[in-house]
């Protein structure tokens, strides 16, 4: 399941400004844990809840490098979720006509 968040999302921390955010999709992936004997042929995987993913394209910042480098935390709202996300990866994306973004994976922090 992924929601498109809107206008009313705004983040605050890590070098992200509302103004320069183009893009942003909230996912859900199930969390997993392993329980399958060492040396067993079998996999045994077992769903232990969900982690919340936001996906955001953004203009590029050189602040945006050194936030994933510090471990900055991002504080995100909007309607559809709330809470303490970290830059899970980072992808940059250098176009010859436009403008160069970056693609932010941003995961649900659980402190």
């Amino acid at each position: 399941m992924a929601v498109e968040l809107g206008k009313d999302c705004t983040f605050s921390g890590g070098g992200i400004s509302n103004g320069s955010v183009r893009e942003t999709s909230l996912s859900y992936a199930t969390r997993e844990i392993d329980t399958s004997p060492f040396g067993q042929r079998g996999s045994f995987k077992y769903p232990i809840g969900y982690e919340a993913i936001i996906e955001v394209e953004v203009v590029e910042d050189p602040n945006l490098y050194q936030s994933l480098i510090d471990g900055a935390v991002i504080s995100v709202s909007s309607s559809a979720i709330s809470g303490r996300f970290f830059i899970a990866n980072i992808t940059r994306n250098e176009p010859l006509d436009d403008i160069v973004t970056v693609k932010l994976t941003l995961k649900q922090s659980k402190d």
